[in-house]
């Protein structure tokens, strides 16, 4: 043996094993830290860090943690007090500044259910002045801009739009057939709009005079008496709704000169940050609108094809309550029901329920129906006018989407152009409310319904089963009551983790005696944890502390070891 006994040889045995364990662990935990950190660089980046770089040499070496690298390409993506990360071709880490934000405006933009604008309503127009990621900014900004809390993603009384890197900057239309013309004069200090050319005459001329309109026997609808139009609430007769304009027009010294508009077009490039809006494109238009009224005599519900409506505003104003009161989240969950004329609602089946279906799917993660049948017996009329009243299933989802719809009953859309040798956009303009409140309807259409508070009730199950029925009345209010409940946090929290560790988790409500989901053990705990994610999330309002929380897990490695 060499003069080795046998107890020491046993001693130099077991220290060499001892060092080798210490020496594995010590590999394996920076493999760990290694991994995580590239695998956070790959969805954040979209590129592989190279081993050279100085992150990877100091988490190697067990200067800094993989979480930690993780926050620091995160903190690249922060916007300073202008709303910017700086020109991304002035440094790499600006470089990756600009891919942190895209990576984020990506992904949200995905989570939407509808994500482009609806074909036929002026949707190639729609993208240019309204940009189709804005809602998705939002949330980005409260990922980005330091201390803003994740609640304002539902509760911002303002809209949000990009600054971008590009030769292009401040694009401005210069298309003659752009929306409708305007005056080559000032008055007032700004330029008046006027008309297009002999295109689209009663949905693009303005308003040009004040003449007094008869009224019908037995009706308060009023019937607009000369040509050009001189009404600002009347019906028209076929005569003047012709797209020929009247021959007096041309000769009009108003018209001499005209030229189109310019609107602020939505910028192109490199993502460079993001700020509060402060586009204004104003216009004023004479429109087509479809609607019911109650005919005065016998008090029956009629229907007007057409009706010529002023509006004078600003195409790009935000109606309230952050994503969801944005004019692209609008125009995206405008029903197709509704068709290319401008429509208000009457709570029946003109109604814009496909948008409390839509809010309550992205900003609630909630698929419906989101109530049980025992929550919607009462609700059923089989002598309603409207078909869903009479069944069980119909009412599951019409409960929630009808009822949340009044939220919005004070706004519709207006589309400038009838799209006759024109290229229109839309938009939605808000109404005062005029009538005093009631009842949603049951039986019947409300042809007042739009003139009515814009009062409505958040109705769905929690997922833990609570039944959630809130009172409010307009879309602020919907916003903020939506941002104090659970399920909202729950719902972010949820979308971080599946991110990230690409582990699916059930938010339903799970409980439900008559339609019960059976989870796994694994599911279980998911839901469990992500849950728990999303009641941290309440309390702190900080997106970055989420995803920190879940970087430094044990899931976000090996998703299938458990959290």
């Amino acid at each position: 043996m060499g003069g080795w006994s046998v107890g020491g040889l046993w001693a130099v045995l077991v220290g060499v094993f001892g060092f080798q364990q210490t020496f594995a662990f010590e590999i394996s935990n920076s493999n760990v830290e290694l991994r995580r950190l590239s695998k956070c660089a790959g969805i954040f980046l979209k590129e592989r860090i190279p081993e050279n770089d100085p992150l990877w040499v100091m988490v190697k070496s067990g200067q800094k943690s993989g979480t930690d690298a993780c926050m620091e390409i995160l903190a690249l993506g922060e916007l300073d007090g202008s709303g910017l990360i700086g020109v991304p071709t002035q440094s790499a880490a600006a470089t990756r500044g600009s891919k942190v934000l895209s990576s984020f405006l990506e992904f949200h933009r995905s989570q939407m259910v509808v994500s482009d604008f609806t074909s036929g309503l002026g949707a190639i127009r729609n993208a240019e002045i309204h940009d189709v990621n804005s809602p998705a900014y939002h949330f980005v900004y409260s990922v980005f801009k330091r201390n803003e809390a994740y609640s304002s993603v539902l509760t911002r009384n303002f809209d949000l739009r990009a600054k971008r890197y590009t030769a292009l900057a401040g694009r401005r239309e210069k298309t003659s057939d752009f929306l409708f013309s305007m005056k080559d004069v000032m008055e007032n200090g700004k330029r008046e709009p006027f008309f297009d050319y002999g295109n689209s005459y009663s949905s693009m001329l303005r308003n040009p005079c004040d003449d007094p309109c008869s009224v019908l026997p037995g009706d308060v609808i009023q019937t607009c008496t000369a040509v050009p139009v001189c009404c600002r609430d009347c019906i028209t007769t076929s005569v003047q709704n012709t797209n020929a304009a009247p021959s007096n027009v041309a000769a009009n010294p108003q018209i001499n000169g005209a030229f189109p508009w310019y609107p602020t077009l939505v910028e192109t490039g490199i993502l460079n940050g993001l700020v509060p809006s402060n586009v204004e494109n104003i216009i004023k238009v004479v429109h087509r609108e479809r609607f019911n009224y109650r005919y005065s005599v016998d008090g029956s519900i009629r229907r007007a094809n057409l009706r010529n409506k002023y509006f004078e505003g600003n195409v790009n104003a935000h109606m309230g309550a952050g994503f969801i009161g944005s004019q692209t989240y609008l125009l995206m969950n405008n029903n197709k029901a509704l068709g290319d004329l401008s429509v208000r609602t009457d709570g029946g089946m003109r109604s814009y329920r496909l948008w409390t279906k839509h809010v309550l799917e992205d900003a609630l993660c909630l698929q419906l129906p989101a109530l049980r049948s025992s929550d919607v017996l009462s609700t059923l009329r089989p002598n309603s006018e409207f078909p869903w009243r009479s069944g069980i299933a119909c009412m599951s989802c019409h409960e929630t989407m009808d009822v949340g719809a009044g939220a919005i009953r004070n706004l519709y859309s207006i589309m400038s152009s009838d799209g006759n040798g024109t290229k229109p956009t839309r938009f939605f303009m808000k109404k005062s409310s005029s009538k005093p409140g009631q009842p949603y309807p049951e039986l019947v259409p409300d042809p007042d319904f739009s003139d009515r508070p814009a009062q409505s009730v958040i109705k769905y199950r929690s997922y833990d089963g609570s039944l959630i029925s809130i009172p409010v009345e307009g879309i602020q209010a919907f916003g903020e009551a939506l941002a104090n409940s659970q399920d909202f946090y729950a719902c972010g929290a949820k979308r971080y983790f599946e991110w990230l560790t690409g582990v699916p988790v059930n938010l339903g409500d799970v409980t439900d005696p008559l339609y019960p989901v059976a989870l796994t053990n694994s599911q279980k705990m998911y839901r469990s944890r992500v849950i728990e994610l999303g009641k941290q999330l309440k309390q702190s309002q900080s997106v970055r502390e989420l995803l920190r929380s879940i970087i430094s897990s044990d899931t976000f490695v090996t998703p299938d070891r458990g959290v």
